[in-house]
């Protein structure tokens, strides 16, 4: 019985090396193509209604809560830094 000879360790790293290329020019050539999703205006504005709302509650106004799906945890944030760098967005 002939035993098969596996591919040395060089042969595995210059195979992943060359994995790694591809898939990063893959990324670089459609790098282009990102964009806005379809529901980020929706969040942006939830973000903003969410910030209006903290701050009125944080102020002693009686301020409605907004309806909105979307959990304010990642928009908030965003809605801050839109407000103290608007020139930003």
């Amino acid at each position: 019985m002939v035993a098969a000879k596996l591919p040395s360790f060089f042969t595995w790293f210059r195979a992943g090396g060359l994995l790694l290329l591809g898939i990063a020019g893959i990324g670089l050539l459609t790098v282009g193509d990102y964009g806005m999703t379809w529901d980020e205006v929706f969040r942006f504005k939830g973000g903003d209604k969410k910030l209006a709302y903290y701050e009125g509650l944080l102020s002693g106004e009686a301020v409605g809560a907004p309806k909105d799906s979307y959990p304010g945890l990642f928009d908030l944030p965003l809605a801050w830094a839109h407000q103290q760098f608007p020139e930003l967005g």
